[in-house]
């Protein structure tokens, strides 16, 4: 019993020096050096979909606010779209953010102007309960 309580701790202990030596890295592989964590923005209620527009501006949704933020290349915090139809799921396509509404459609948001375009409300006769996320193909 004493040999298996030995060969336990020195196994923590490895474990906790190889973990260490990862997390003292001053670069994490694939992806550059660390740096700290910051909280940028606050008061927001429940974030969902985050997409990058391949311009520098981040877009996510606040469900339960029934809005899309935009996140600038600088940081800046703006509301895209307000009511956004409680979308959830958003990605960018050829200068359109694609949304998924709670409310039952998949629209398209002209990233210019806002003019939103249903894409998608049922499928076979029968309406979208609450589409939640999407994945656009190369099609």
């Amino acid at each position: 019993m004493k040999n298996w309580i030995y060969v336990l701790i020195a196994a923590t202990f490895v474990c906790h020096c190889a973990s260490n030596a990862v997390w003292a890295a001053d670069t994490i592989p694939g992806i550059g050096p660390k740096s700290d964590v910051r909280k940028l923005h606050g008061e927001l209620q429940f974030t969902e979909g985050p997409t990058w527009d391949g311009q520098g501006n981040l877009y996510f949704s606040d469900i339960p606010a029934n809005r899309i933020y935009k996140v600038d290349a600088t940081g800046t915090l703006s509301v895209f779209l307000e009511p956004s139809n409680h979308t959830n799921g958003l990605m960018v396509n050829r200068g359109r953010l694609l949304a998924c509404e709670m409310d039952g459609r998949l629209v398209a948001i002209d990233l210019a102007n806002k003019e939103t375009t249903a894409i998608a409300s049922q499928y076979q006769g029968e309406r979208y309960n609450a589409p939640n996320d999407l994945v656009i193909d190369r099609a």
